[in-house]
């Protein structure tokens, strides 16, 4: 079943992370966009963003014993301090929900330039340093901070295979808004006002926007893992479309 409504700010926080028990069967993989043998629930489902801390969810219980398994979710968060900021997702419901992607070793890029200059108004020096973290190497001057293991879901077109081992499913929360910035900083000493400010740029993997896009999933019931696969669509982090969905009967 899915259910299409409004989450509050207090469920909106969480941390999904599982291992998968149960018989897998590797042999077995399904197609996605594939109707043989699949029980379907169809939209379309549109959303947009909710207002400030009451977000718009479509809820999807994909194979259908009364627990919401998974969930889309659009609205706006945030504080006086650092402003309304977007927030548009696709997550994992409890560690039972699992996605179909994979775990890459993540490298996060990091640049930092510092410009001065001075302000006659205030009578002193400016010192503005600007920080930019980047899921990639965009230019001889970024260099690389971490390094860190990291699950990702695979976005699919029709046809492809959804199949794999049990390490290629996982429960997961994925955020569709791939930049960010925060409020200034800002420090006095002596006759400098330091001024530090940093941006965030994720879309190494972003989902394609204005297509059809299909995620697989798998659950296990009765003793058997099932898969299946949820088809949707992005026009923007602003609107999202579920459009249908599918669990092996």
């Amino acid at each position: 079943m899915l259910h299409y409504g409004r989450l509050t700010a207090g469920a909106l926080c969480f941390f999904l992370m599982c291992a998968c028990s149960g018989k897998y069967e590797p042999d077995r993989p399904i197609v996605a966009g594939s109707h043989k043998g699949m029980k379907m629930q169809g939209g379309p489902v549109v959303i947009h963003p909710g207002g400030y801390y009451n977000f718009e969810t479509i809820a999807l219980d994909a194979n259908r014993d009364g627990t919401d398994d998974y969930k889309f979710s659009l609205g706006y968060w945030g504080s006086p301090g650092m402003g309304m900021k977007l927030h548009s997702s696709f997550s994992s419901l409890h560690d039972g929900a699992l996605l179909f992607g994979t775990t890459t070793e993540d490298t996060l890029f990091v640049r930092t330039t510092r410009t001065f200059s001075f302000d006659p108004g205030m009578n002193m020096v400016v010192a503005y340093t600007l920080t930019k973290h980047d899921c990639m190497k965009r230019s001889v001057e970024y260099f690389p901070a971490s390094h860190a293991p990291a699950f990702h879901p695979l976005w699919l077109n029709e046809g492809d295979l959804i199949g794999g081992t049990e390490d290629n499913f996982r429960p997961v929360a994925v955020s569709f808004v791939y930049s960010d910035s925060w409020p200034p900083s800002t420090t006095i000493i002596n006759d400098t006002l330091w001024v530090n400010r940093s941006e965030t740029r994720n879309d190494c993997r972003a989902v394609p926007l204005g297509q059809s896009v299909f995620v697989g999933l798998a659950m296990i019931e009765n003793g058997k893992f099932k898969r299946g696969w949820i088809r949707f669509r992005l026009d923007g982090a602003e609107k999202i479309t579920f459009e249908e969905m599918a669990f092996q009967r």
